[in-house]
């Protein structure tokens, strides 16, 4: 009877065993649901919409209309408007990207000397993370007013201007992309200086001793032992700069509007025009997935480089 009594132990243990599992499923899908239908019902579903209205004809109610298929996209892809709209994208990536990375570091590394009052020059650097896109925008217009801005005081007082010339930075088409770029650069720099300033100080204090003992100069510290330690925050900071440069709406609106000759009007700002100025909501639907793919594209392509480095680094 002994004998017989141990299969029966066995099978409650396996019941209870499958009854804690199927429970904690439960308990695991509860705790997930909230996150899956944010995720669904502000992500999956604006972006099934927004293709099926590239594929339709949409009015401004939203009402689907008549099936066109690939003739939109044929149309959009091949205009004037969205090749300068992605030339003006890349170019603004390839302004405000690299300067908000190196600029962001080069602070985070200034900061993280102990110094008297550092903690003060911390809150500065940082303190662009809480400023809108609204009041920075507004402070630049101020700076590169070309009657009495301070920008054209500083060109005057370098020798670039004369004491009666006047620079208007944001309706010149040669310097208005620059001039938002350094807007965003500077609206940006919160958020790299805490990451950068975050990752300088998980690097091991040991680390730099053994290279001070082995006559490492400062340049060498930084190039062999800061830089590859905190490499996996420079792509975050690449990536989320990307990204944010790839989606840049606010400041564009408030400095250029787009212009002077569109030199100024990115993907984001072009599909604005199009939902909201022209009421063309399935060529702004189109314009909606292609800056969704600009932003992947580049994305990947940054990671992909980004890790082959760290890997190098680390061989």
């Amino acid at each position: 009877m002994r004998d017989m009594a141990v299969p029966h132990v066995g099978r409650n243990r396996r019941h209870s065993v499958l009854v804690t599992r199927s429970r904690d499923r439960w308990v695991a899908l509860a705790f997930v649901a909230p996150t899956v239908f944010v995720i669904a019902t502000f992500v999956v579903w604006p972006f099934l919409t927004t293709v099926r209205s590239a594929f339709y004809d949409v009015d401004l109610l939203g009402r689907v209309g008549r099936y066109v298929g690939l003739r939109r996209f044929r149309a959009v892809f091949g205009s004037y408007d969205f090749r300068s709209s992605l030339l003006a994208t890349f170019k603004f990536v390839a302004l405000t990207m690299p300067a908000g990375l190196v600029v962001g570091l080069v602070l985070a590394l200034l900061a993280y000397r102990p110094m008297r009052a550092i903690t003060l020059f911390r809150v500065i650097f940082s303190s662009t993370i809480a400023t809108s896109t609204a009041l920075s925008s507004a402070m630049f217009v101020t700076l590169f007013a070309p009657s009495n801005g301070a920008v054209r005081y500083l060109f005057q007082s370098i020798g670039l201007l004369g004491a009666d010339d006047r620079i208007d930075l944001l309706n010149d088409d040669r310097w208005a992309i620059v001039a938002v770029a350094v807007t965003s650069v500077w609206a940006g720099l919160g958020f790299g200086f805490i990451l950068f300033s975050a990752a300088l100080q998980s690097v091991p204090v040991h680390v730099y001793e053994s290279a001070a003992l082995d006559g490492a100069g400062s340049w060498a510290t930084f190039r062999y032992i800061t830089l590859p330690l905190i490499r996996p925050f420079i792509g975050v900071v690449a990536i989320v700069g990307t990204t944010t440069s790839v989606l840049s709406f606010g400041q564009i609106d408030f400095l250029t509007r787009g212009g002077p000759d569109n030199t100024t009007n990115v993907l984001a700002y072009s599909l604005y025009n199009r939902a909201f100025r022209d009421g063309d909501l399935s060529a702004a639907a189109v314009l909606a997935i292609a800056l969704i793919v600009v932003a992947l594209a580049l994305g990947l392509a940054q990671t992909r480089f980004l890790r082959n480095r760290f890997e190098d680094a680390i061989v």
